[in-house]
Protein backbone atom coordinates (compact mmCIF):
# COMPACT_ATOMS: atom_id res chain seq x y z
CA UNK A 1 0.00 0.00 0.00
CA UNK A 2 1.27 3.46 -0.80
CA UNK A 3 0.19 7.07 -0.45
CA UNK A 4 -0.57 8.83 -3.73
CA UNK A 5 -0.49 12.62 -3.68
CA UNK A 6 -2.26 14.06 -6.72
CA UNK A 7 -1.76 17.78 -7.28
CA UNK A 8 -4.02 19.86 -9.50
CA UNK A 9 -4.26 23.62 -9.99
CA UNK A 10 -7.09 23.82 -7.42
CA UNK A 11 -6.16 21.32 -4.70
CA UNK A 12 -4.01 18.40 -3.57
CA UNK A 13 -5.82 15.06 -3.07
CA UNK A 14 -4.51 12.16 -0.98
CA UNK A 15 -5.26 8.54 -1.95
CA UNK A 16 -4.34 5.14 -0.50
CA UNK A 17 -3.39 2.90 -3.44
CA UNK A 18 -2.44 -0.77 -3.82
CA UNK A 19 0.20 -1.88 -6.34
CA UNK A 20 -0.32 -5.15 -8.20
CA UNK A 21 0.52 -6.93 -11.44
CA UNK A 22 -2.19 -7.03 -14.12
CA UNK A 23 -3.01 -10.16 -16.10
CA UNK A 24 -0.69 -9.00 -18.87
CA UNK A 25 2.16 -8.77 -16.34
CA UNK A 26 2.36 -4.99 -16.17
CA UNK A 27 2.77 -3.26 -12.83
CA UNK A 28 -0.18 -1.01 -12.01
CA UNK A 29 -2.03 0.39 -9.00
CA UNK A 30 -5.61 0.65 -7.81
CA UNK A 31 -7.04 3.31 -5.51
CA UNK A 32 -8.30 1.71 -2.30
CA UNK A 33 -9.50 4.80 -0.46
CA UNK A 34 -9.73 8.53 -1.04
CA UNK A 35 -8.41 10.13 2.12
CA UNK A 36 -9.43 13.69 1.16
CA UNK A 37 -7.93 16.96 0.09
CA UNK A 38 -5.15 18.60 2.09
CA UNK A 39 -7.40 21.62 2.73
CA UNK A 40 -10.27 19.44 4.07
CA UNK A 41 -7.91 17.50 6.31
CA UNK A 42 -6.27 20.62 7.75
CA UNK A 43 -9.71 21.72 8.98
CA UNK A 44 -10.55 18.30 10.44
CA UNK A 45 -7.19 17.48 12.05
CA UNK A 46 -6.82 20.63 14.18
CA UNK A 47 -3.28 21.55 13.20
CA UNK A 48 -1.88 18.05 12.57
CA UNK A 49 0.03 17.64 9.30
CA UNK A 50 -2.33 16.02 6.71
CA UNK A 51 0.53 14.22 4.93
CA UNK A 52 1.78 12.57 8.13
CA UNK A 53 -1.80 11.66 9.10
CA UNK A 54 -2.34 10.11 5.66
CA UNK A 55 0.88 8.07 6.00
CA UNK A 56 -0.33 6.61 9.31
CA UNK A 57 -3.73 5.80 7.72
CA UNK A 58 -2.01 3.98 4.84
CA UNK A 59 0.17 2.06 7.32
CA UNK A 60 -2.97 1.04 9.23
CA UNK A 61 -4.71 -0.15 6.05
CA UNK A 62 -1.59 -2.14 5.12
CA UNK A 63 -1.50 -3.79 8.55
CA UNK A 64 -5.18 -4.78 8.28
CA UNK A 65 -4.61 -6.19 4.82
CA UNK A 66 -1.61 -8.26 5.96
CA UNK A 67 -3.58 -9.56 8.95
CA UNK A 68 -6.35 -10.73 6.62
CA UNK A 69 -3.89 -12.54 4.33
CA UNK A 70 -2.46 -14.94 6.90
CA UNK A 71 -1.96 -18.54 5.82
CA UNK A 72 -3.94 -21.15 7.70
CA UNK A 73 -2.69 -24.71 7.85
CA UNK A 74 -5.29 -27.42 8.39
CA UNK A 75 -3.95 -30.79 9.41
CA UNK A 76 -5.77 -33.66 7.68
CA UNK A 77 -5.05 -37.35 8.03
CA UNK A 78 -6.05 -39.32 4.91
CA UNK A 79 -5.45 -42.57 6.79
CA UNK A 80 -7.99 -41.76 9.54
CA UNK A 81 -10.82 -44.28 9.68
CA UNK A 82 -14.46 -43.24 9.81
CA UNK A 83 -16.40 -45.29 12.30
CA UNK A 84 -19.25 -47.36 10.90
CA UNK A 85 -22.61 -45.59 10.86
CA UNK A 86 -21.09 -42.11 11.31
CA UNK A 87 -22.58 -39.57 8.94
CA UNK A 88 -20.04 -37.26 7.27
CA UNK A 89 -22.07 -35.79 4.40
CA UNK A 90 -25.60 -34.49 4.20
CA UNK A 91 -27.93 -34.12 1.25
CA UNK A 92 -29.86 -30.86 1.41
CA UNK A 93 -31.68 -31.42 -1.86
CA UNK A 94 -33.31 -28.70 -3.89
CA UNK A 95 -33.99 -26.50 -0.86
CA UNK A 96 -30.27 -25.77 -0.49
CA UNK A 97 -30.17 -24.67 -4.14
CA UNK A 98 -33.27 -22.49 -3.73
CA UNK A 99 -31.77 -20.88 -0.63
CA UNK A 100 -28.61 -20.06 -2.57
CA UNK A 101 -30.62 -18.38 -5.29
CA UNK A 102 -32.68 -16.56 -2.64
CA UNK A 103 -29.46 -15.21 -1.14
CA UNK A 104 -28.39 -14.03 -4.60
CA UNK A 105 -31.83 -12.38 -4.90
CA UNK A 106 -32.80 -14.10 -8.13
CA UNK A 107 -36.03 -15.83 -9.07
CA UNK A 108 -35.62 -19.57 -9.04
CA UNK A 109 -38.08 -22.39 -8.59
CA UNK A 110 -36.76 -25.93 -8.13
CA UNK A 111 -40.08 -27.58 -9.02
CA UNK A 112 -40.19 -29.53 -12.28
CA UNK A 113 -41.35 -27.38 -15.20
CA UNK A 114 -44.63 -29.27 -15.63
CA UNK A 115 -45.59 -28.26 -12.06
CA UNK A 116 -44.85 -24.55 -12.43
CA UNK A 117 -47.80 -22.11 -12.52
CA UNK A 118 -48.77 -20.97 -15.99
CA UNK A 119 -47.25 -23.96 -17.79
CA UNK A 120 -48.79 -27.08 -19.30
CA UNK A 121 -52.30 -25.59 -19.43
CA UNK A 122 -52.38 -24.61 -15.75
CA UNK A 123 -54.10 -21.26 -15.19
CA UNK A 124 -53.05 -19.09 -12.26
CA UNK A 125 -56.22 -17.74 -10.66
CA UNK A 126 -54.82 -15.73 -7.77
CA UNK A 127 -52.09 -15.18 -5.23
CA UNK A 128 -53.50 -17.59 -2.65
CA UNK A 129 -54.05 -20.51 -5.02
CA UNK A 130 -51.23 -22.83 -5.94
CA UNK A 131 -52.18 -24.45 -9.27
CA UNK A 132 -49.06 -26.60 -9.25
CA UNK A 133 -50.54 -28.51 -6.31
CA UNK A 134 -53.70 -29.18 -8.33
CA UNK A 135 -51.62 -30.37 -11.27
CA UNK A 136 -49.72 -32.70 -8.96
CA UNK A 137 -52.93 -34.26 -7.63
CA UNK A 138 -54.52 -34.52 -11.11
CA UNK A 139 -51.65 -36.57 -12.56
Amino acid sequence: MKLNIVKSKNCTILYAARSYRSESGKSTSKVVKRLGTVEELRGKLNGEDPIEWAKTQVAGITALEKEGNKHVIIDCNPMALISKGERRSYNGGRWIIENGFRIMKTDFDARPSHLLPGTAGIQVSGEESEPWREALHNR
